[in-house]
């Protein structure tokens, strides 16, 4: 059985859509919300940084099988999106011009 909840939300320029959140959202979850915003279903970061650090939670040689398909190096950050590809090429595409 599946079930979606939607829910009507109106937003103003620098509001983020769950006010109730109690911290600042960390740079990679303000890319989540990019690409969401900008169509994307989802996207997710995997970085090798003293270990394996993701928004996935996955077993490390899971990680590491990811890491190895993407070429990723010590220092890189990856950033899967959901999405068919026109959209997900989009969203990858604007994220990579953000300057912050």
């Amino acid at each position: 059985m599946n079930c979606i909840l939607q829910i009507p939300v109106t937003i103003t320029a620098g509001q983020h859509p769950f006010p109730f959140r109690t911290r600042e959202l960390s740079p990679l979850e303000k890319l989540g919300d990019k690409a969401k915003s900008l169509g994307a279903k989802g996207l997710v970061w995997i970085k090798k940084q003293d270990g394996w650090k993701s928004s996935l939670k996955m077993a490390d040689s899971d990680l590491g099988g990811i890491w190895a398909a993407l070429a990723g190096g010590d220092a890189d950050l990856a950033l899967p999106i959901a999405d068919k590809n026109e959209t997900a090429l989009k969203a990858l595409g604007e994220i990579r011009l953000i300057r912050e």
